[in-house]
């Protein structure tokens, strides 16, 4: 017979694994479990955005520069090597803009410029759509 339809993706299930973590108020796990889903799911913005207000809630700047790198790279590779927003790029202005949040929580300088290389570049292509980097 015909095996059944699971109601949820893998997917799915771990973002309802990190919300019940933080239900829990146990935010260092769902920044764990957060981490794990872009490790899995790199192009998922919406785990991106989580990630980085658990990261931001804790005060760890260094799990936000991590979430950002870990997906910059899928982001990348889908408008030809760089973030250039490309318009049309489904989510792209919006990645770019939490990539360059998540850098700019860094210290090093030279990630400190990427990231306003890519917030000035969001904000020119789609201010509406730049996820609120201004």
């Amino acid at each position: 017979g015909d095996a059944p339809v699971p109601l949820l993706t893998p997917r799915e299930r771990f973002h309802l694994h990190a919300l019940s973590l933080l239900i829990q108020n146990n935010h260092r796990c769902a920044m764990g479990a957060y981490l794990r889903l872009l490790e899995l799911y790199p192009g998922d913005l919406l785990g991106l955005s989580l990630a980085l207000d658990v990261a931001y809630s804790l005060g760890d700047g260094e799990a936000a520069r991590v979430a950002a790198t870990n997906v910059s790279t899928y982001w990348s590779e889908r408008d030809g090597g760089t973030l250039r927003l490309h318009p049309s790029q489904s989510g792209q202005t919006l990645a770019s803009s939490l990539v360059a949040i998540g850098l700019s929580s860094s210290s090093a300088l030279s990630r400190a410029a990427t990231a306003e290389t890519l917030i000035e570049m969001a904000l020119a292509r789609d201010p509406d759509g730049a996820g609120g980097t201004s």
